[in-house]
C-alpha cells in the first residue's frame, strides 16, 4: 500500500491582476464606520459649466462671445452614492491547520478579490439596481451611458472603437483626460503603452482592462459572440474601508462537532467618476483577428 505524502510545501502566491481599476484610480482609505453607513456625496466637476471665447477689442459686433462648452443641461454638481460591501469567507478542516494562518488566508483572499469585485459592480451595477429609486449610484452598463457606435448595433474594430471613445472624451464638456474601460479580451487586442503600473492610450488616456468587467452594454445585456462593449468616463475615484474579520474570537470560529474552522471577512467600497457622462461603443474582436 502506497504511503500518502503529508509534507506541507509552499505554493506560488497570488497577486492582484495588473491594469485593473485600482491602477489609474485615485484610491483613498477611510476607517470611519459612520462614513460607510450614511452614504457619500461627490462632485461632478463639469456640471453646469459654461465656457466661451470672447473678443477683447477690435470688433463692433453685438455678440462678442462664442460658446465653447455649455453644460447647463447637467445641473447635478453634487451626487449621492451608497457604498457596497465586498465579502469573502474560508472554511477548512481543523486538522493540520493553524487558525492564525486561516484567518490570514481569508484576509488575503479579500485583498486579492477586492479589485475584481469593485470592477464587477462598477460595470454591471448589480447592487446599484437593488437600491431605492432615489439612489444615484452610477455604473457603466446603464441606459445613461451615451452610445457612440456609428451605426447602432453594428460593431466596429477594436482600435476604431478606442478612437471613437477618445473622440467622445475630447468633445465632452471640458475635454479633460479620462479613462477607457475594457474587458480583458479587448485589452489584449489593443496595442497599448505602459506608464508605470497602468495602461495608457497613445493620446495619454488611462485604460482599465478589468478581470471583473463583463461584456454588458448600455441596455444591460451581454454583447453577442465575438463582440464586447468598451466605455469611457472621466477620472475614477475608489474609496476603501477597513477589513473586518468575523468572528473575532477563535472559539467562535471553530465548529468542534465537525472539526471545521471558518472565518468571514469584508470591506466596504465606493467607486465614482468625476464628470457628467459615460460613453459606450460596441466592438467586434473577430474583425481584428481575422
Amino acid at each position: 500500500m502506497a504511503r500518502r505524502n503529508t509534507n506541507l510545501v509552499p505554493t506560488a502566491g497570488l497577486e492582484v491582476a495588473s491594469y485593473g481599476i485600482l491602477s489609474p484610480a485615485t484610491t483613498t482609505f477611510d476607517e470611519s464606520e459612520s462614513f460607510w453607513t450614511s452614504g457619500i456625496t461627490y462632485e461632478n466637476l463639469d456640471a453646469g459649466l459654461v465656457i466661451a471665447n470672447g473678443a477683447i477689442f477690435g470688433t463692433t459686433a453685438d455678440t462678442t462671445e462664442v460658446t465653447v462648452v455649455d453644460n447647463t443641461a447637467s445641473k447635478e454638481h453634487f451626487k449621492l452614492y451608497y457604498p457596497f460591501d465586498v465579502k469573502a469567507s474560508i472554511k477548512v478542516s481543523t486538522f493540520g491547520t493553524n487558525p492564525a494562518e486561516i484567518e490570514a488566508s481569508a484576509k488575503m483572499a479579500l485583498d486579492i478579490v477586492m479589485q475584481k469585485a469593485i470592477e464587477r459592480e462598477f460595470w454591471d451595477g448589480d447592487i446599484a439596481k437593488l437600491l431605492d429609486s432615489d439612489n444615484d449610484n452610477r455604473y457603466l452598463a446603464s441606459a445613461s451611458s451615451v452610445d457612440v457606435t456609428p451605426t447602432s448595433g453594428t460593431a466596429v474594430k477594436v482600435r476604431y472603437g478606442l478612437a471613437l471613445l477618445e473622440e467622445a472624451l475630447g468633445n465632452a464638456s471640458v475635454g479633460a483626460a479620462g479613462v477607457i474601460h475594457t474587458p480583458r479580451v479587448v485589452g489584449s487586442a489593443l496595442n497599448l503603452d505602459k506608464d508605470g503600473g497602468k495602461l495608457v492610450t497613445p493620446l495619454g488616456n488611462s485604460v482599465v482592462s478589468g478581470v471583473g468587467y463583463s461584456k454588458k452594454g448600455p441596455d444591460g445585456t451581454n454583447a453577442g459572440a465575438g463582440k464586447a462593449w468598451m466605455y469611457a468616463t472621466g477620472p475614477v475615484s475608489v474609496r476603501l474601508g477597513p477589513t473586518i474579520v468575523v468572528p473575532g474570537n477563535l472559539n467562535q470560529a471553530i465548529n468542534t462537532s465537525i472539526n471545521e474552522i471558518q472565518y468571514f471577512v469584508d470591506g466596504s467600497a465606493a467607486v465614482t467618476w468625476s464628470t457628467t457622462d459615460a460613453y459606450a461603443v460596441l466592438v467586434d474582436l473577430t474583425l481584428d483577428y481575422a
